[in-house]
């Protein structure tokens, strides 16, 4: 799942809408909605307040954990 996906579906999830986000942030609803869409970064210290708020890690808020384990003998 895109990370920016993941973000939504846990404020949603949450029952928070992006001003309630915003909040968290200290940000505008507007300035949250181009960060949630990846127009624009997170900086640290907003990702580590709304993966505290949420009680999620960094990465699994923000990062795709899809990644391919394959090995090879």
């Amino acid at each position: 799942m895109n990370p920016r996906m993941k973000l939504k579906a846990v404020r949603v999830e949450n029952g928070d809408t992006q001003e309630d986000a915003a909040k968290i942030i200290n940000v505008s609803k507007e300035t949250y909605n181009q960060k949630e869409l990846g127009k624009r970064d997170f900086t640290l210290t907003e990702a580590v307040k709304l993966a505290k708020y949420y009680k999620k890690t960094l990465d699994q808020l923000f990062f795709d954990n899809s990644v391919n384990t394959n090995k090879t003998a």
